[in-house]
């Protein structure tokens, strides 16, 4: 296995760990915000899906208007 390929593994891992531990969050509303962002920066060769950074302007938009 190359270095690049145990990389992404291990990227790949701490994604998944990520996106786990932000679901046990407190606050609906901002763990679903984490997800976003964990799923739309992740570690894969592909860029993220567009519904992602879609979801991440909705969200961040509802965040700062509750954040007031």
């Amino acid at each position: 296995m190359a270095s690049s390929s145990i990389d992404r593994a291990i990227g790949s891992v701490k994604d998944k760990t990520s996106i786990g531990l932000a679901k046990l969050g407190s606050s609906t509303t901002l763990a679903e915000l984490e997800i976003v962002v964990f799923k739309a920066t992740r570690h894969d060769e592909h860029p993220a899906d567009e519904k992602h950074w879609e979801r991440h302007q909705v969200l961040t938009h509802r965040w700062s208007w509750y954040a007031r």
